[in-house]
């Protein structure tokens, strides 16, 4: 399987333990971080320690218009529901730190993980680490992968502008 990572870094103007909510916390929080349409985040298995709880989360995906395709209107937004189990690898949650990962499996396309690494840096700032990495399951996915040009530090800094107009309003 081919594999891809990468990794960015921002400051966000959000005490840790709010900004936390965005990533673990109540599903109108954890919209507002998201960066597809987050619909639902539903417990399947809690464990004690929280690693290996399993969550369903649904989403409504943005797809290509077919009338798009055919040249015979201008394009509608178009959108599907898509299920992904999310199963959290790793957690930690201290006063200065916490730390979430998670992963799952796109269809067919490839298994991804996510981490949102969270360090405090004074009582109204936080340094957010974001590292994601994608097991490709095959190497034409990574191809169309590379050409969508995903960028982590424009999602990170669109993510904080979200995260900071909801947080200061």
């Amino acid at each position: 399987m081919a594999k891809l990572q990468d990794t960015a870094e921002i400051i966000i103007n959000v005490p840790i333990d709010q900004l936390f909510l965005y990533f673990y916390g109540p599903l109108d929080k954890m919209k507002i971080s998201s960066p597809t349409k987050l619909l639902s985040n539903d417990p399947i298995s809690i464990t004690d320690k929280i690693v290996g709880s399993i969550y369903r989360r649904t989403f409504d995906l943005k797809i290509v218009s077919s009338s798009f395709l055919k040249r015979e209107s201008a394009p509608v937004d178009e959108y599907v529901h898509k299920e992904f189990d999310f199963t959290i690898l790793d957690f930690l949650e201290t006063p200065d730190q916490k730390k979430i990962v998670e992963s799952y499996t796109m269809e067919k396309i490839a298994n991804i993980k996510t981490e949102y690494l969270l360090k405090k840096v004074d009582e109204q700032t936080t340094s957010l680490q974001y590292t994601y990495s994608y097991s490709f399951i095959s190497w034409l996915n990574r191809l169309m992968f590379r050409f969508s040009k995903f960028d982590p530090n424009v999602f990170i800094q669109d993510m904080k502008y979200r995260i900071e107009a909801d947080f200061f309003n």
